[in-house]
C-alpha cells in the first residue's frame, strides 16, 4: 500500500502495468519541405511546449489533414496524456483539445474506468523509472513497449477519484502563485519602466554612475565563484548543479556586496546585475565588476540598469562578435550612455518601493518552490 491513504479506503491496490490502463500511442513529423502539411487546423506539439502546464491548449505550430495521413503523427483525443520520450525524458502534459505530436512522444489514452488526471499524476510519479528504461548511443530515448511494461498499482476508480481531485486543487494553487508573480513582475517591469522615460532629473552618463572596479583573488578557491546570467547572480554550483570554473581560479575578479556585475558578450541579452545577494564571491575574469558612486541610491540605480530601454542601448553599443548570441561590448560607447536621475531623494523614494517590490516577488517565489516541493512529496506518498 501507499504510504499515505485517505482513511475511507483500505481495499489493496492492483498489481498491473501502464500498457494495460492505457493505450500507448507515438508521433511523427510530416516532411517540413511540402507546404500542404503545415499551417492547418490540426495542434501538433513538441517535447518544449510539454511541462510547463498541465492543460495545453495550442501549439506552436499546426499540421494539416494531408499531413497527418502522410506521416507517423496521430490524431490524440481530448484528455490525451502527452509524455515526453526523447530530449527531456517523462515531462508530460493533458492536451486539451485532440491534436497530434513528433516523434518524441510515446503519449497515453486512458483506458475505460481509468481516471484521466490519476493517470497523469501516476505517470509523473514514475518519472525516474522512465529514465532508467531509456537508452540509445546518440541521445537517450524510451520506446513504446518499455513504457508499457512499466509495473504500477492501480486503486478503485473510486480512490482515483480521490486522489485526482486532492492533487488538482495543489496543481490548481500552484498555477494560481505563478499567475501572481507574474503579475508582480509585471508590475516591477512598468515601474521601472515609467522611469526610463521621467522628465524628471538630469542626464548622466553611465560612466560616471559606474566605476569599474579590478580587484583579483590571489588564492585558489578563495571565495564562492558566482555566475552572472541573464535571470539574475548565482551560486555556480547551484546555478548549474556543479561547478564549471577552472580548477585554478586564481586572478578571477572579486565580486563584493552591491557591487554591479556585467557579461561584455552578453550585456545586450540584459546579463548585468546588482549584487544584493552575496556579501563576497569571485566571476571570471571575463566579467566586468563595478560599484555605484556614492551620490547615487544603489537600489535605484540598478532598477534602471535592466530597463527594455537601457537593453536596447546596449545593444546599440555591442558589436557583432564570433556567435549570434555573443557580442563585443563597446566600453568607451557603453561610457557615454546617460539615463535620466533625479534627485537623491527621489531616487531613495522610487528605489524603496522597488526593494519592496522585489521583498514581495522573493517571497512569492519562495512559497510557490514549497508548493511544488510539496506535490512532489504528495506523489512520492500517494503512489506506489
Amino acid at each position: 500500500m501507499p504510504p499515505l491513504r485517505f482513511p475511507e479506503f483500505t481495499d489493496e491496490w492492483t498489481d498491473t502495468t501502464i500498457g494495460s490502463i492505457a493505450t500507448v500511442v507515438g508521433g511523427g513529423t510530416p516532411d517540413t519541405t511540402q507546404k500542404d502539411n503545415w499551417d492547418g487546423n490540426i495542434l501538433w506539439y513538441t517535447p518544449s511546449e510539454i511541462g510547463k502546464e498541465k492543460y495545453l491548449s495550442d501549439s506552436e505550430r499546426r499540421i494539416t489533414n494531408i499531413g497527418l495521413k502522410s506521416s507517423g503523427a496521430k490524431l490524440l483525443p481530448k484528455g490525451t496524456i502527452l509524455l515526453t520520450s526523447r530530449a527531456t525524458i517523462g515531462e508530460c502534459s493533458i492536451a486539451a483539445y485532440e491534436c497530434s505530436t513528433n516523434q518524441g512522444f510515446q503519449s497515453l489514452i486512458a483506458n475505460q474506468g481509468v481516471n484521466n488526471e490519476f493517470l497523469f499524476y501516476l505517470v509523473a510519479s514514475k518519472r525516474r523509472e522512465l529514465l532508467k528504461r531509456a537508452c540509445g548511443s546518440t541521445f537517450l530515448e524510451i520506446s513504446a513497449n518499455e513504457v508499457r511494461k512499466i509495473k504500477v498499482k492501480s486503486p478503485s476508480i473510486d480512490e482515483q477519484n480521490k486522489i485526482a481531485s486532492l492533487l488538482a486543487l495543489i496543481d490548481e494553487r500552484i498555477a494560481t502563485q505563478s499567475r501572481i508573480i507574474d503579475k508582480l513582475q509585471s508590475l516591477m517591469s512598468g515601474i521601472c519602466e515609467r522611469l526610463s522615460y521621467s522628465d524628471m532629473g538630469e542626464n548622466i552618463k553611465l560612466g560616471d554612475i559606474l566605476l569599474e572596479r579590478i580587484e583579483k583573488t590571489t588564492k585558489n578557491n578563495q571565495y564562492e565563484i558566482l555566475s552572472s546570467t541573464v535571470k539574475g547572480i548565482f551560486l555556480q554550483r547551484e546555478y548549474f548543479s556543479k561547478d564549471i570554473a577552472s580548477e585554478d581560479n586564481i586572478g578571477y575578479k572579486v565580486v563584493r556586496l552591491n557591487d554591479i556585475v556585467l557579461s561584455p558578450q552578453n550585456l545586450w541579452m540584459g546579463n548585468i546585475n546588482f549584487n544584493d545577494k552575496f556579501q563576497i564571491g569571485a566571476v571570471s575574469p571575463s566579467y566586468k565588476v563595478f560599484t555605484i558612486a556614492e551620490q547615487f541610491y544603489k537600489p535605484f540605480i540598478s532598477a534602471i540598469l535592466k530597463t527594455r530601454r537601457a537593453l536596447y542601448n546596449y545593444e546599440l553599443v555591442s558589436e557583432q562578435g564570433a556567435s549570434i548570441v555573443r557580442r563585443n561590448l563597446n566600453m568607451e560607447a557603453f561610457e557615454q550612455l546617460t539615463f535620466k536621475i533625479p534627485s537623491y531623494d527621489r531616487q531613495v523614494q522610487i528605489g524603496n518601493v522597488i526593494l519592496t517590490l522585489q521583498h514581495r516577488i522573493d517571497l512569492t517565489k519562495k512559497l510557490y518552490s514549497a508548493m511544488i516541493q510539496q506535490k512532489q512529496w504528495f506523489l512520492q506518498q500517494m503512489f506506489i
